[in-house]
């Protein structure tokens, strides 16, 4: 399980669900929730194999959603 709050914006939902993606994990289960300005997103999500994320697979998606959350799209509209 995977929570992350961060302040809602458009296409938060997408990033945060891309980045886990690319960090090669499913998502089973998503329960969103905003309040005001904030969004609350809880994920439940496996390895591609169907396995418990292994420690060393948590920074680097930690890392990955801080980023998406950060992200203002300002980068892809320049892309």
């Amino acid at each position: 399980m995977v929570e992350v709050n961060a302040r809602d914006r458009p296409a938060l939902l997408a990033g945060l669900a891309r980045a886990i993606h690319d960090c090669g994990h499913i998502i089973h289960s998503a329960h969103i929730a905003t309040y005001g300005e904030r969004a609350v997103d809880v994920f439940y999500l496996t390895r591609a194999d169907g396995k418990r994320l292994a420690s060393d697979e948590i920074d680097p998606l930690r890392a990955a959603l801080l980023a998406a959350a950060r992200d203002t799209g300002e980068a892809a509209a320049a892309a």
